[in-house]
Parts: structure tokens; sequence; C-alpha cells
């Protein structure tokens, strides 16, 4: 089985799927925020969207399984039961997962007509945008779930909401198109992007790990330290409060020590207003000492004075004090003030000195002079402490108390308060910091489990830890907290968050980027390599043209060498294939026009009004010679191309010996005709003259209106017989031209001078426009020129209507002269613009039919001026008129000078 037959088959896909989105959820649990597994980065639910996107449905299997294995890994991890439970929520988030996914992948699918690429900005938004709308349906299900199933609060839920959208979303927009990369369609596109996108995507996301496990950590023991500073806080609060408490038992101590007799009026007066401001104490009492023996002397006194039939109690019922008393021979210390007395009916009369944890405490008092603290009395649970009682001794007041037998000589009982230490606790703290902390209070000084008075922490796992010791009488007691959820919920991290969405949101626009640049490049090296094939075609094509063209082409390098010549060239002048290769042009053609041009062409540049209008090549006729000497009359047509960086001329050639002789033949039969036609026309047109100038008898006007129709056609046909001969002295070298230099602005004057008359008759005006650049001049045929120019001025002035202005320009442009002949007439049509300058061209419309010509005008013009090494061009609009213009070399005023 190869590669691609194991990624197709179906056990790998479900295996790939469940164990890829298995372990992605565990890495995001890296990436989770106390207290609980809350992250900002959930790449499963990427890895499940892609393996829709390519697997389809076959993808389901995989994605539930790794799901459900991923859930039951939480579970086991917050030490829940595995029980039914536990699993149908693990199997419905699972079911949540794979609908998301699938909800995704539908939407995303549904906007492609083919395989998903994410090449464009268009796709990937929509990828996005369709993503983050299937994380918020999939979140809102998780957490409704949880929700009714009382696995969330509402306000974790809230908080939950949004913490897992993001996460989801962000996973999804960084880690599907990582699997696409591997398991994409076409394997092709995303093959060529997978290093182009993983290794700079990957390094992004170990950066943004790196920092935000760095600022995570720095949070949390900033974190910790907050929590400890509040929880030194809250442990002082209650230290003070406590003291507070104690200082009870110190006043009440004073009033014994500071008085003769303290009556229980007096003493029930204190009390009040003690318990009354301090509702964690029980009661108050005074328990008085009763040496050995005085016990009867004790009661008879009480009874007599203050309390009929007061009598000390044993704590066994059924005993008798007075034998107790005698066979013991030990003090008491029964209670003899307590408030408040209904509260604890009981005690009036206890002797304390017959329960062990009291005397101890008495004793050390009496003896130490400190306040004693007895162990933790048990609730009627039995299961937690419930209060402790203090002990503080009091002397005969003025006695020396500086040894303990002096503290015994002095000791006459003591004051004892009993304090409910959970009531005192909960009154201290405040209500935010009950919810915000989990608290456990205990006596150090009895580590077994019934020195608890409160406890919130069991089953608690996390840290921090915060311990305090707290000194309350002769006891050292221990206060423990540990942050609640609902502190990490009002302390959040919101710097460590901001780090990893923003770092995350960087990675998923810089993936983005990548996609785009990576499709980008794809496309042009595909592009490159199909413009490389067909160039290659193309070269292939056009040299198959060139091997078999008729016609002789070379082509040449702005330094004149020859750089590639067709057999036909080779063959015209005789020489063996590759003969003309590297060899200068110049050598092939000794004719001196063929050297002017060929020149000309090497070393002038032409104007952008010329190549505006694709001007033809410039075709001359020499005379060559091949390699045997036979004499070759040719036709030079040279181009000027530029390719790239690169100038070239491409020359084409054409026997003309067959045409020569046909054209000579031509030529003497219309040369016969034209002669034999223009001598009689001559005659014609002088009677017709004559009698339409009134010699001889008078002539109807009937008949003198058809003697002026045949003395226009007449002459009409006279221009036509003359254009065609000078057609014919052009084309085959018998018209001569004088070419010398001239001002422009003198030779526009005589054309404008000798049209005057004929703009009179349609009453249009002739204007020389002002010359901003006067002293111009140009080498010309002086004849040849007007006849040029008073043909552009003549059919302007036919194309204009009455009295519009025609106007004539002359300006420079760098090296050349430009004449421009403005009209404001008809216009030329665009169908008509690609003829105007061919033979017996006339545009069809109405309109210009008007003043009938020739058709031989603009092309015998441009003839003439091409001849003159010049151009002519136009530009018209349909109403608004036309310019022509004529383009020639200026020659410098200093040449001029010296001419």
């Amino acid at each position: 089985m190869n590669y691609r037959q194991l990624l197709s088959s179906g056990v790998f896909r479900f295996c790939a799927v469940a164990l890829c989105y298995f372990l992605a959820g565990r890495f995001s649990l890296l990436l989770s925020m106390p207290p609980g597994y809350a992250t900002a980065f959930y790449p499963a639910a990427g890895l499940a969207l892609g393996a829709m996107l390519t697997y389809g449905l076959h993808a389901i299997p995989g994605v539930f399984v790794g799901a459900l294995a991923f859930c039951l890994s939480v579970s086991f991890e917050r030490a829940l039961p595995f029980n039914m439970a536990t699993l149908s929520v693990a199997m419905v988030l699972s079911m949540v997962a794979v609908l998301q996914a699938g909800l995704a992948g539908w939407l995303i699918q549904s906007r492609q007509k083919q395989a998903v690429t994410l090449d464009s900005n268009k796709e990937i938004a929509v990828f996005f945008l369709f993503s983050a709308l299937a994380a918020a349906a999939g979140t809102t299900a998780d957490i409704g779930i949880l929700r009714v199933l009382g696995q969330l609060t509402r306000i974790q839920a809230d908080t939950n909401w949004l913490v897992w959208w993001v996460g989801d979303s962000l996973g999804t927009m960084i880690a599907a198109p990582a699997w696409l990369l591997f398991a994409g369609q076409p394997h092709k596109l995303w093959r060529s992007r997978r290093y182009k996108v993983l290794i700079p995507l990957g390094a992004c996301i170990l950066i943004v790990v790196i920092a935000f496990v760095f600022i995570r950590d720095r949070e949390r023991d900033k974190q910790a330290l907050e929590f400890r500073l509040e929880a030194q806080r809250m442990s002082q609060n209650v230290q003070s409060r406590l003291n507070h408490h104690a200082m009870v038992l110190d006043y009440l101590e004073r009033l014994f020590a500071s008085s003769n007799r303290v009556n229980q009026h007096e003493f029930a007066v204190f009390s009040e207003h003690a318990l009354r401001d301090f509702p964690g104490i029980s009661y108050l009492a005074w328990v008085p000492y009763v040496a050995p023996g005085a016990a009867s002397a004790f009661e008879q006194t009480l009874n007599k004075d203050e309390f009929p039939g007061w009598r000390i109690l044993s704590p066994a019922a059924n005993a008798d004090t007075a034998e107790l008393q005698r066979g013991n021979g030990r003090a008491m210390y029964p209670v003899l003030y307590l408030t408040p007395l209904n509260h604890h009916p009981d005690l009036p009369g206890r002797n304390l000195a017959l329960q062990p944890s009291s005397l101890h405490a008495i004793e050390s008092a009496r003896d130490s002079g400190e306040t004693k603290t007895t162990p933790p009395a048990i609730s009627g649970a039995g299961k937690q402490a419930d209060s402790v009682s203090l002990f503080a001794p009091v002397y005969q007041n003025g006695r020396s108390l500086m040894n303990t037998e002096e503290r015994r000589a002095a000791f006459t009982g003591v004051v004892t308060a009993s304090f409910r230490l959970a009531d005192i606790l909960h009154e201290t703290l405040t209500e935010t910091e009950e919810k915000e902390f989990h608290l456990r209070f205990f006596d150090k000084d009895f580590p077994d489990g019934q020195s608890v008075f409160m406890d919130y922490t069991s089953g608690l796992k996390e840290a921090p830890l915060f311990q305090s010791a707290i000194l309350f009488g002769s006891h050292q007691y221990v206060l423990q907290a540990q942050p609640s959820a609902e502190y990490w919920r009002t302390h959040i991290s919101w710097v460590t968050w901001a780090a990893i969405i923003g770092g995350l949101s960087f990675t998923a626009l810089f993936g983005a980027h990548l996609l785009m640049t990576s499709a980008h490049t794809h496309n042009v090296e595909n592009l490159v390599r199909q413009r490389t094939a067909q160039l290659h075609d193309s070269e292939n094509r056009l040299s198959t043209i060139l091997n078999y063209a008729a016609e002789a082409i070379l082509t040449c390098n702005a330094n004149g060498l020859i750089q590639s010549a067709n057999p036909s060239a080779e063959n015209l002048f005789g020489l063996a294939p590759g003969g003309m290769r590297g060899r200068q042009l110049l050598s092939f053609f000794p004719d001196q026009k063929a050297q002017n041009l060929l020149r000309q062409q090497l070393s002038q540049v032409l104007p952008a009004e010329l190549q505006l209008h694709h001007v033809n090549p410039e075709r001359i006729e020499i005379q060559s010679q091949r390699q045997d000497g036979e004499i070759l009359p040719l036709e030079l047509a040279v181009t000027k191309v530029r390719l790239g960086q690169q100038t070239m001329l491409i020359i084409m050639l054409h026997d003309l010996s067959k045409t020569k002789r046909a054209e000579r033949l031509k030529s003497e039969f219309v040369s016969a005709v034209s002669h034999e036609l223009r001598t009689p026309l001559t005659s014609i047109r002088g009677v017709l003259g004559l009698l339409v100038g009134g010699v001889g008898e008078v002539i109807p006007p009937k008949t003198r209106g058809l003697l002026s129709m045949a003395n226009e056609n007449a002459i009409r046909l006279t221009k036509l017989i003359n254009d065609l001969l000078d057609f014919d002295k052009l084309e085959y070298g018998g018209m001569q031209f004088d070419m010398q230099t001239y001002a422009v602005r003198t030779l526009v004057e005589k054309a404008i001078t000798a049209n005057q008359g004929y703009a009179e008759n349609f009453r249009v005006h002739l204007h020389l426009l002002p010359d901003d650049t006067p002293g111009l001049s140009v080498v010309v045929d002086e004849g040849r020129f007007i006849q040029v120019l008073s043909n552009l001025i003549s059919n302007a002035i036919k194309f204009s209507s009455e009295h519009q202005d025609v106007e004539i320009a002359i300006l420079q442009r760098t090296d050349w002269v430009r004449i421009e002949v403005r009209d404001r007439g008809i216009g030329i049509p665009d169908d008509f613009k690609d003829r105007i300058f061919h033979k017996f061209s006339q545009a069809e419309a109405t309109a210009a039919r008007k003043y009938a010509g020739t058709g031989l005008g603009l092309s015998l013009s441009k003839t003439l001026i091409e001849k003159m090494h010049g151009g002519i061009g136009f530009q018209s609009e349909i109403g608004v008129g036309s310019v022509f213009y004529l383009l020639l070399p200026a020659v410098r005023a200093d040449e001029a000078a010296a001419e």
C-alpha cells in the first residue's frame, strides 16, 4: 500500500481524525486559565472542520470518538465519577462538536463552486465568517446543555460562552487550513503551499504560546500575590476581631480586681452591654475561688445575702455534694454570676473544678497570671467544634504577684467567657470575602479532626493556599484560605486574555496572508509554465512560418548586425544557410537610397504622433546584387520595433524582377493612353471654355448650363489624368524632388494665398495662427509641399459650412515641425478612418459626396510627404471637426543660416 492508498483508507482516516482531535484538545488545555478549563484557543474544532471539508460525512465517526475521548479525559482530571450521567454529558458534547464542524463545512462548501482552496480574499473572508458563525452555534449548544444539566451557573455560562466561542473561532481559523495543507483538494495546490505556510505559521504559534505561558505565569504570580495580600488582610481583621472579644474579659477582670465586692446587678449591667456589642460571646460568668472545706460556709453566706437556696452543684446528678466535698478535700470553682442566665440555666452553681479541662485552665491562669483557653467544645452533632472558653484570673487588689506563691495567695477567682468562633468569623468576614474565599479555621494545639470550627475547603486542590496563625487566649489557631470560582471570576487576568487572543488573531491573519501569497505564487508558477509552453510553441510556429515564408525577412540589432535571416533571404542572395547571420546589414545594400534609409532607421527616433496611428513601414525600391553578380531589383520595407530593452529592425525584401517587367509594360501603356487622352481633352476644354465665356453667338441658358457641366467634367477629368501621371512618376521613380531649406511660415503663407480664392467661393475664412516659434525651417520640395498642404486646406474648405473658419497652425515638437489644418466641419466617420489614405477612397455619406473629388488627393499627399521624409496624420470627431497635420524634421536656425 503506497502513501496515497494509505491516506484514502477508511481506517486510517478514522484513526487520524480521532487521534488528532484528542491531541489538539489536550494541547488546548495547556493554554487554559484558572479555575476551570476555559481556553482561548481550541484547535480541535479546526481539525474537525478540516476533516469535514476533506472527507465529508466519512469524518463523523473520527470526530465523535476524538471528542468523546477528550471530554472523558477532562472528567477524569476533575475526579468526576465515571457513571452514566458523566458518559451521557460527554456524548452529548461530542455530538455538538460533530454538528458544529458539519454546519461550518456545509456553509463554506455551499459558497464554493469547486474544492476549498482559500486562494482569494473573498474565499478566506467567507471561510472566517462561516467558521465564526458555526462556532457561535456550537458554543451556544454546549453552554445550554451544561446549564440545563446544572454543570454551570448563569454567571459561569455567560463568561464561558465568550471564551469558548473565541477559542473555537481562532482554533478553526488556524487549525483547519493546517489540516487542508496535508489532506486538502487539489493535492498539487495544497502540497505546493505546505511548507511555505506551515513553517512560518508554526513559528508564529510557538512564539504566541511561549509569550502566553510567560505572561500567564507572571499574571498567576501577580494574582497569587494579590490573593495573599487580601487573605492576609482578612486574617488581620479576624485577629483584630478576636482581640476585641478577648478585651471584654480583660475589662471584666479589671472590674472585679478594682472593687472589694461586685454584686450580681453590677455584673449583669456590665455583661449585658458587652454581649450586645459582641454577639459572638455565648455567656460571661464570675467563678469565685472556694477554699477546701469552706464550701458550706460559702453557701450559707450566699443564701443569707443574695441567693437564697443557692448551692454548689456537681456534674453527677445522683451524688451528694457535701460528701463529695469532704471526700476530695479540694478547692471548688462554682459558677456564681452568669449572663445571660436564661440561655444557660444549668450553669449557675456548677463546680468547674470537677471538669478537667476547665480546672486545668483555671489553675494555669491562677499560677501564670494570664488568660487561658479550654479545648474546643464539640457541638451537638459531635463533628465540628462549636466554642471555646477563656479564663482570666482575678487577684486581690494591692497584693504582690511576683511569683506563683504570691499569685496563689492573692487569687480570688476567675472571670470566664464562652466564644462561638465560627459566629465571630462570619461576623468579621464580608459577604464578598465569604464568596471569594474557601476558609478553614481550626485549633492548632489540638490537631484532631474535632478542633475544626469552619471548613469550606474540602475537596479543593487548586493553588494557592494561604495559611495564617491567629492567637486567641493561650491557644494558637490556623486560618487557611483558598480562592473560589467567584474570586477567579472577579479577578480575571485580562492581560493574559488580551495576549493570547491578540497573538492568535494575528496568527490567523498571518496564516490568511500566507495562504493568499502561497496560492498566488502557485498560480504564477503555473502561469509561467503555461506561458513558457505557449512561448515555445509560438517560437516553433514563428520559426516554421519564417522558414517557409516566400518573402525574404531579416532582423538586425541597433548596431546593424544581422541576427536572423530566413531561407528565402539566403536563397535571394545566393548564400549558404547561416551565411548572413552576424554580418553587417549595410554590406548587402550598396544602393545609396537603401543606405540612407537604413542609417536613418538605425539612428532616428520616431515621434509619438507617428507611432499613434500605426504608420506603415517605410518602403523603397532599391537595387542589390547576388553573390553571382546578378542585379536584383528589390522592394525594401523597414520597421523599427522595441522588444523589452532591445531595439530591432525588421527588414522585408520583395524580389521585383518579374514585377518590374510587368510594370514597365503597364507604365508605357498608361503614358501612351494618358498622352492620347490629354491632347484631345485639352482641345475640348479650350472650346468649352470659349463657349462658356460667351465667344460666338448667343447661347440659350439651358444650353449654357449643359456646356458649363461639360466644362467642369473636362476639368475634373484633366485633374484625374494629372494625378494618375503623378502617381505613375512616384511609383516608378519618374518624379524628381528638388529638396531645399525653406522657412515654414513662408511656405504656409504661399499655400494659403493659393487657396484664398477657393475659400471665398465657399464663403470660408482662412486664418494663420500666430507662430510661437518663428524661424522654423524644413528641407522639402517647395512645389510638392505646397501641393500637399493645399490639398489639406482645400479639403477643409469643402467640408466646412459657410462663414466658418479654417485655422492653420505651425507647432514645434522636439526635433519635428508640425503643421495643422483645423476645420469645424462634419468630421470623418469611424468606419472610414482606416481607409482615408487609400487610393480612390471616399466617404459614402451624402454630405461627403456634395463636392465630389477623385479620391486620390490624400493618398497622393501621403506619398509625397513621406518621400520628403515626413509623415501625415489626423484626428477627427463626428459633428465637431477634423485636424490634419504634417510632420517634417526641423532644421536648426544655425544650420539653415549656413545653407
